[in-house]
Parts: C-alpha cells; sequence; structure tokens
C-alpha cells in the first residue's frame, strides 16, 4: 500500500510540475479540454446507466387506505356494502381473478386458486384443477371441499347470500381433493366471473348453522386466502373497530405480495373521512366526491367509468301514470341529466341513454326546453293549474314521489330532477331512505313510485337479473316490472353467446327493446381514486366495480431502486 501511495503521488506531482510549466493561454485551453473530456465522460456512464439498468420495486412498506363504514359481513358469501367487499377483495381469493391489462386496455380472467380449468364443447361443464399446496391464512390446507362448502352456501337461501341469484341451478361437485367440477343448466359466456368468488375455509365455517354462521367472529375476523392476512383491529370507545391492520400473505396463490402492510382507516361519515384524508392520516381514498376534494392535496387516477348506472326507476304497477308511454317520454325529455352531471360531479359522469357500457357509444339525448315540454303536456291533456303550479288531467294530479338513498349524491341529484319537473307542471315528493331500508322496506317490496338509483351491468347474469320478465316479481332485480318477450330471448342468446361480432349484435338489439323500459337513465359517474403519494404497479381502467382495484394489488409497490440488468434476474 505504501508502494502505491508513492507512485500515486509521483505521477500527481509530475502532472502538477508539467501543467505548472504550461503558459497561461496554454493552461485555459488545458482547463476547456479537461472539462470536455469529464462531460463526455459523465454523458457515456449515464448512456450506459440508460441502456443497461432497470428500475425494479423495492418489497416493504405500508400502504393505508380510507374508507367509509363499519364492517359487518367481511365475507365473500354475505358482503354487500362497500366497506365489507372492499375488504372481502384483500383477504379472500377465488377460482380465477379479473385483472387489467398492463397497458390498461382491457381485463382478462386468469387463474387464481386454479391451477388451470377446461371448458366442455357446449360451454356447460368447467373442470377447475387447484394449484398444489395451497393454504388459508391459519395454514390450514386447501382442497375441492371448500370450494364446494362455498358454492352450497351461496346456493342455500338459509345463509341469504346476495350471489344466489348468480349460482340459481348450477351444480358443483369435486372429483377429487384438488378437482372441481361445475355444471351450469345452460351455457354462459360470462361465468368466469362468476367463479371468481372468494372461497371459505371450511373447516371453520362448515359446522354452523345459518344463524351461527350470520353471527359468526369470522365474518369480521376473516380467514382467507387473499394477499392479506388480518393482524390486528383497531376499536373505537364504543367498541366500533376504525382500524384493520394486515400483514402480507407469504403463500398466495399469485406470489408474495410487494407490499409487506396494509392499513385500513375506518370513518363513520364522509366528513370526518374526508377531513382524514386532507390531515394526511391515510394515503389513498376511492369513496369521494370531487367537488369536495381539495386538490392541492392530491394526485388524480381516473378510469374509464365503471359500469354502474343511474336513472329514475318507474314503477308501473304502483302508479298509473307511467303506465303512458307518451307521459314516460316527455317526462324523461324535461330532465337535463347535464346538470346534475355538472353541479352534483363537476363533470366527473357521462349522461347515457341505456345501461350497456359494452356498447360504448350512447346516442345523444333529447333535452327539451322548459316551453317544448309544456307544449307537449299540454297536447296530451295536462292542463297547468295557475295557483297550484300542478298540472292536472281528468282530475288527477301530475304528481309522483321519488325514493332514494341518503347520500349527498343522489340526495343533490334528486333535488335537480324535482326542480326540472316543478319547472314544466310536475309535482314530486322526495322520500329518502338509510340504504338498508330503501333496499329491504322500498326495493324489494316494490313500494316506490319513481326510484333514483343504480345498476351494476357487469356481464349477462346482471342483464338478465335486471331486465329478465322472470325476475319482475318482487325479491328480483327487475325492479319497474318490465316485461318484454323479444328481450327475454335476446338475453337468453347472450348467455350462449361467446362470439365478439354476434354479441356486438345482440346488445344492440337488446339496447333497442331497452328502450320502451319505464326508466330514465341519466349519467355514469367516473370512478376517482386519490392519492397522496405515489403507489407503482395500479392499473385502473376496465374495472367492473370500484372492489376490483385491490384485483392486482399484491403487484402494487410504494418504492424503486436502479439496478443493472444483469442483475435482474
Amino acid at each position: 500500500m505504501k508502494t502505491n501511495t508513492s507512485l500515486f503521488q509521483k505521477i500527481k506531482n509530475s502532472i502538477g510540475s508539467r501543467i505548472s510549466a504550461l503558459s497561461s493561454k496554454e493552461k485555459k485551453v488545458f482547463g476547456v479540454l479537461a472539462f470536455v473530456l469529464v462531460c463526455g465522460l459523465v454523458g457515456i456512464i449515464n448512456e450506459i446507466s440508460n441502456n443497461f439498468s432497470v428500475e425494479i420495486p423495492v418489497a416493504g412498506g405500508t400502504l393505508r387506505e380510507g374508507m367509509l363504514g363499519t364492517p359487518r359481513f367481511i365475507n365473500p358469501v354475505l358482503a354487500v356494502s362497500d366497506v365489507d367487499q372492499d375488504l372481502t377483495e384483500l383477504v379472500y381469493s377465488g377460482l380465477v381473478r379479473r385483472v387489467p391489462n398492463s397497458d390498461d386496455t382491457g381485463s382478462v380472467i386468469i387463474p387464481d386458486l386454479a391451477e388451470s380449468y377446461t371448458v366442455s364443447a357446449d360451454g356447460k361443464v368447467y373442470t377447475f384443477v387447484l394449484k398444489k399446496d395451497l393454504v388459508f391464512h391459519d395454514r390450514k390446507p386447501i382442497t375441492s371441499a371448500d370450494v364446494l362448502f362455498t358454492i352450497k352456501t351461496i346456493q342455500d337461501n338459509q345463509f341469504q347470500s346476495p350471489l344466489s341469484e348468480s349460482w340459481f341451478g348450477i351444480t358443483v361437485e369435486a372429483l377429487d381433493a384438488q378437482t372441481v367440477k361445475i355444471t351450469l343448466p345452460r351455457p354462459f359466456s360470462g361465468f368466469l366471473d362468476t367463479a371468481t368468488v372468494g372461497i371459505l375455509p371450511a373447516h371453520i365455517w362448515g359446522t354452523l348453522s345459518a344463524d351461527e354462521f350470520l353471527a359468526s367472529k369470522y365474518n369480521t375476523l376473516p380467514i382467507g386466502t387473499g394477499p392479506y392476512k388480518v393482524s390486528s383491529i383497531s376499536r373505537d370507545k364504543n367498541g366500533l373497530a376504525n382500524e384493520y391492520n394486515m400483514n402480507v400473505f407469504t403463500r398466495f396463490a399469485l406470489g408474495k405480495p410487494i407490499i409487506n402492510h396494509v392499513s385500513i382507516m375506518l370513518y363513520p361519515n364522509e366528513q370526518d373521512l374526508m377531513a382524514g384524508y386532507e390531515s394526511g392520516d391515510f394515503d389513498l381514498l376511492a369513496t369521494i366526491r370531487p367537488y369536495e376534494l381539495n386538490k392541492e392535496n392530491s394526485s388524480y387516477r381516473i378510469t374509464d367509468e365503471l359500469p354502474r348506472m343511474f336513472g329514475l326507476f318507474l314503477n308501473t304497477d304502483k302508479n298509473e301514470l307511467f303506465k303512458d308511454a307518451t307521459l314516460r317520454t316527455i317526462i324523461n325529455n324535461a330532465i337535463d341529466p347535464g346538470e346534475i352531471i355538472q353541479n352534483v360531479f363537476q363533470g366527473y359522469a357521462n349522461p347515457i341513454t341505456h345501461p350497456l357500457s359494452e356498447i360504448p357509444e350512447n346516442s345523444v339525448k333529447t333535452v327539451n326546453s322548459k316551453e317544448d315540454s309544456a307544449k307537449q303536456l299540454e297536447a296530451a291533456g295536462w292542463k297547468l293549474n295557475p295557483e297550484t303550479g300542478v298540472r292536472t288531467k281528468s282530475g288527477k294530479s301530475l304528481s309522483f314521489t321519488i325514493s332514494t338513498a341518503d347520500t349527498a349524491e343522489l340526495k343533490y341529484t334528486a333535488q335537480i330532477i324535482q326542480k326540472q319537473l316543478k319547472e314544466v307542471g310536475i309535482s314530486t315528493e322526495l322520500q329518502v331512505f338509510q340504504l338498508n331500508d330503501l333496499e329491504n322496506s322500498v326495493i324489494k317490496k316494490r313500494s316506490f313510485d319513481a326510484l333514483l338509483f343504480g345498476q351494476f351491468i357487469r356481464n349477462d347474469a346482471d342483464l338478465y337479473a335486471f331486465w329478465h320478465s322472470s325476475q319482475k316479481d318482487a325479491g328480483g332485480l327487475n325492479i319497474t316490472g318490465y316485461s318484454n318477450k323479444n328481450l327475454d330471448t335476446l338475453i337468453e342468446k347472450l348467455f350462449a353467446t361467446n362470439d365478439t361480432a354476434s354479441r356486438a349484435q345482440i346488445l344492440n338489439d337488446v339496447k333497442k327493446e331497452l328502450s320502451g323500459a319505464p326508466v330514465i337513465w341519466l349519467y355514469q359517474p367516473d370512478f376517482i381514486y386519490a392519492l397522496r403519494r405515489p403507489v407503482y404497479g395500479i392499473h385502473l381502467a376496465n374495472l367492473i366495480s370500484k372492489h376490483d382495484r385491490f384485483s392486482t394489488i399484491y403487484k402494487w409497490y410504494l418504492k424503486t431502486d436502479t439496478v443493472w440488468k444483469l442483475f435482474n434476474k
């Protein structure tokens, strides 16, 4: 080492003496040349680095998201509320999983718990083979018995699963410990989406009665197979959960997730939720109204529209007014969804004229001026009473109630509709309900005149549930009671059709038949995911529901590192 130091010193002294011997002009030239040489070397090094290095995810970190509400059923068989479905997506896995393409151009179904699956030539029989050595969060093995138990529980009316309609008439059997055979009553092109349902551990749930199942502690202390497992729960002074902490599940079927911890912060109301986000208590927020968000504290991720269509559903059985197709058209044209979109959503929504997002272009809705609507009502025999401001015909007032849920978005929308209709002589009364009461006491019992609500048309099964005439009785989802034999035939045909071009034609025909349905279509809101800090690997386009944002959470990461490609193997 001494010899090397001495040699270096000799070289340094030699160079120094030679530079000292240079003239002033020569020193300037030398300095410029040295500067150019250094810059060139830096450029070359940077170019080499850019060409031969790559950014990679760094494992670790904690992801914090805020959600609205208190979990009740973190259970794929029972989950209904947004918070329940979000948490279920984190904790459970299905036989298959729908994930967006990396370029956000679409989505695909991939095996999850299943290693592979096959479909019979007639499209009725699906055979799934489970991956080997899979376990639940409690390290107990996953077998075909768990799949069998989950599906049969969904089908059993005692358990009141909201998924029961999707599995009606389907048979399931375990061929062996790793193989499940599922037989459909008829071909259904969208069945694989149905098969994404999370699988319950039969060793925990299998011995419970229906009452015990609904009351089980495992509904809020779930044990699944998903990318994250519950590690702890924090509660407020009233005993309500206000934070779910989750650790990575290293034996997740699709590989160990990159982020180590997920913390879900729970809030009782929208005001507290927004305040928590603005103060930095958490990093991600999916339940927001755009006009309430402080843009200075957010980066935005806005996807294509979710297939959730909002409209005013008219009950032809309860209110005779709505049997008149001409009157329905006039009411439809008197409502301007543009005012709703600008005032309620600040432009983060699109007007619609039908419920089929699979058809990319909605035709432009006809919106009458106040004067035109008034003329059409007069021509139809509805005369304005100048004292009440309400139109009447044959002694009957042109009035009805609008029922909706107790959310800011829907209440504001209902108020705008009420104002627009009042301007042309139509009287409406608003009835606002808590969501559970609306679903159980109003929708299921068909006790409404007009219902302001939304539909998720995710696949053919949803189209069947909402618009097939067999579903119009109380308890079904055809809430307007619409009955159209041609529409029934078209929907049934969709089930058995996989060809893209054929499906497009059928869907166009469905659109035409739905044009006579007693519903006034309004808007399709954008899905907005707000992030306070960078989260990488998120792909949000072409979601089926907002809960699907977590379908690829195992690929998300918070930090990156730069390494040479040689070492990234």
